[in-house]
């Protein structure tokens, strides 16, 4: 355990203790608690800070809560903020959070505040999440989006409306998290933004949130289209992505499906599936889109430092780095997934793999209980979008394994399999994603 070094103020905060009146020394006090707290990385005595920070309903004390669950990244805390702002009763404090949002240079600041937002209901809170639609920046415009729908914002309903209907032809995450906000509010589906504002035109007058039928975990209905950007037949809505491919040992294996084994060999092995899947994908994405290619083993390898334009040459030179792709080595699926995290632009993970993550000195079961922990607390207010794809089966080894001398290793057993599925599937479910199997 760590050392808690001394905190110049009170650091077991009590939450049925009595409201003060919080002049700026005192605030300052607490700005120097908060900061030793996160140099001391005490996950459970921020817990309790954010917790007092919110009954002092103080206007200066309010605006410690965003930084104290965002600095040290938590799932934990940012929950606990969105408790302790969607509590607040003073109005000078809710204004002291608008105006900090508004100011606010951290972006996980301001995506918490935004968050925080959908789950109150008063009108300026209202009125910032309405506002950021317009934002420059797309992960506020999807956090207010997201906001709207959680708060039924019926106010957002015309701006959606024309959200929906001016990125029908990109069919982006706008689109998408437009349609769904509109799910949320109207309990209504359509998909486009003609079939919207016929509806809308004849029930505007009458309508109100709270009697919309409930959409009873419904998800937008999306038809494929001719030019859709698709991953083993699952259409990807980002246009700030980055693909994730296990390139381990393992990956040599093949699946017969309904073919032959000497047909399966040549034609089903699973990195010269997702090779071509992934050449097919990133050869279908829009010039305005922007990608990058993480490869990972034991050594995780990045075509890029960051996300790069999908230009003509961007993609050649994509595809050169994605046919050199070799199967060998271990599965470090979180060195990988924390690689991912570094690049702040992108807003989506296309993860692939054939099996749960390993490395020599831990169990996979411990290494997918840290990774589900870890990625939570960074996705707390990163909203990053994880969607997992996983060869579910369990597989054969073809009688020569390019770049390998060794003979076939042991096959994994069904329980192996039923773990890297559950890992797959539940990392995905934590993460806004959806998980495709591949057999």
């Amino acid at each position: 355990m760590r050392f808690l070094p001394f905190i110049p103020a009170l650091v077991l905060f009590c939450a049925s203790a009595p409201a003060e009146e919080v002049s700026s020394s005192r605030a300052r006090k607490y700005a120097k608690t908060m900061q030793a707290l996160i140099r001391a990385e005490s996950e459970e005595e921020l817990n309790k800070f954010i917790v007092r920070m919110g009954v002092l309903d103080h206007p200066r004390s309010v605006i410690l809560i965003p930084p104290a669950a965002t600095l040290l990244p938590s799932k934990i805390n940012y929950e606990k903020a969105l408790e302790a702002i969607e509590a607040l009763e003073n109005p000078e404090a809710v204004a002291a959070l608008i105006k900090n949002y508004k100011k606010a240079r951290s972006l996980e600041d301001k995506i918490l505040l935004l968050d925080s937002f959908g789950y109150r209901d008063d009108q300026p809170t209202g009125e910032e999440i309405l506002t950021s639609f317009e934002n420059k920046l797309l992960r506020i415009q999807l956090a207010g989006l997201r906001a709207a729908g959680r708060r039924k914002l019926k106010g957002a309903v015309d701006p959606l409306i024309a959200l929906v209907d001016s990125h029908t032809k990109e069919r982006d995450l706008l689109w998408l998290e437009g349609r769904t906000a509109l799910l949320e509010i109207t309990g209504q589906d359509f998909e486009t933004g003609a079939d919207w504002k016929k509806w809308w035109d004849a029930e505007r007058e009458s309508f109100d949130p709270n009697e919309a039928p409930d959409d009873d975990g419904r998800t937008v209905v999306v038809k494929k289209a001719a030019d859709s950007v698709e991953f083993f037949g699952t259409e990807i809505f980002s246009r700030n992505l980055i693909f994730v491919i296990d390139v381990s040992g393992s990956m040599a294996m093949f699946d017969q499906g309904r073919s032959t084994i000497k047909a399966a060999q040549k034609a089903r092995v699973r990195l010269d599936r997702a090779r071509k899947q992934l050449l097919v994908a990133i050869e279908s994405l829009p010039k305005a889109a922007r990608f990058n290619i993480i490869a990972y083993s034991n050594k995780v390898t990045a075509w890029q430092k960051g996300l790069r334009p999908a230009s003509k040459s961007a993609i050649k030179s994509a595809g050169k780095f994605v046919k050199e792709f070799l199967a060998r080595g271990a599965t470090y699926t979180d060195d990988a997934l924390k690689r991912a995290f570094e690049d702040s632009e992108a807003d989506t993970i296309v993860l692939l793999s054939d099996g749960a993550p390993t490395k020599p000195e831990f169990p996979s079961s411990f290494l997918i209980e840290e990774i589900l922990k870890d990625i939570a607390n960074l996705n707390a207010a990163r909203k990053m979008r994880i969607n997992t794809f996983g060869f579910e089966g369990v597989g054969g080894w073809p009688d020569k394994i390019p770049g390998q001398t060794s003979g076939p290793l042991p096959l994994p057993t069904l329980k192996d399999v039923e773990v890297f599925v559950g890992f797959m599937k539940q990392l995905a479910k934590d993460n806004h994603g959806s998980f495709q199997s591949i057999k």
